[in-house]
């Protein structure tokens, strides 16, 4: 059996994000999982919009939820659009059905734009 395949996966991020819209639904702290300190925020986002191409009309990431990882601590409401400044993603999950996204900061959409 090949060992450590996963390590060679390279998930296009910018490509996957492009053609979709979020809107934030929640803020938590953003907690190291060993040490308990806080390392910034995590921003819980709902994909409500979704013109990626899939090469299948029946596909669609509409209203999933993602998580960012924002090294910062943020103090902005909820129910406001937003897009990812400077992101990385990948993929991990039994299925390669999750992502672990980390960026840089947020910034949000003005009405209209």
């Amino acid at each position: 059996m090949l060992r450590k395949l996963k390590n060679f996966l390279y998930f296009d991020w910018e490509d996957f994000i492009k053609d979709k819209r979020l809107f934030i639904t929640n803020l938590n702290d953003w907690k190291d999982f060993e040490t308990g300190r806080n390392k910034g925020t995590k921003v819980e986002c709902v994909i409500i919009e979704d013109k990626t191409d899939y090469g299948d009309v029946s596909v669609s990431n509409r209203f999933e939820k993602i998580v960012i990882k924002i090294p910062k601590k943020l103090d902005i409401s909820v129910n406001q659009e937003i897009r990812i400044i400077e992101g990385e993603a990948s993929v991990y999950g039994e299925f390669y059905n999750n992502l672990s996204i980390v960026a840089k900061d947020i910034e949000l959409v003005k009405q209209g734009k």
